[in-house]
């Protein structure tokens, strides 16, 4: 004989599977909004608003390295590595990698540079023209 399941009890069970999925979620961490400034300084210190250091700017790059192309650079080092993975070497220059139809075009150097191949790091990198 079969055993028929009542479909209150189907019905609980369903609700306690979903109750249990919707676990609340964690509340947000307090943030502590700045005091206006008063003119008068605080009585004592614990009404001192806390202290925060600023987030340091973006960092330029050193001034002997110039300016940078990291699209560029991160284009050549794929088309190397594919050219590696294929010819079992580096490209003799940059070229190479137009040729063989790892790359449509090179990629605009900074002003003032070039890229140019690392043959030990299997990789490019700017030189001075």
């Amino acid at each position: 004989m079969k055993r028929r399941h009542r479909p209150a009890t189907l019905a609980t069970v369903a609700v306690v599977m979903l109750l249990g999925a919707c676990s609340p979620k964690p509340a947000p961490p307090p943030t502590v909004a700045p005091r206006p400034a008063t003119g008068s300084s605080p009585a004592t210190p614990a009404s001192a608003p806390a202290a925060t250091t600023p987030a340091p700017a973006p960092s330029a790059p050193p001034p002997d390295e110039g300016p940078r192309n990291d699209a560029g650079i991160e284009a050549l080092n794929i088309a190397i590595g594919d050219f590696f993975s294929a010819n079992g070497t580096v490209p003799k220059d940059l070229n190479e990698l137009v040729r063989g139809k790892f790359l449509q075009t090179l990629p605009q150097a900074p002003p003032g540079k070039k890229f140019a191949v690392d043959p030990v790091k299997r990789t490019a990198k700017i030189v001075n023209q």
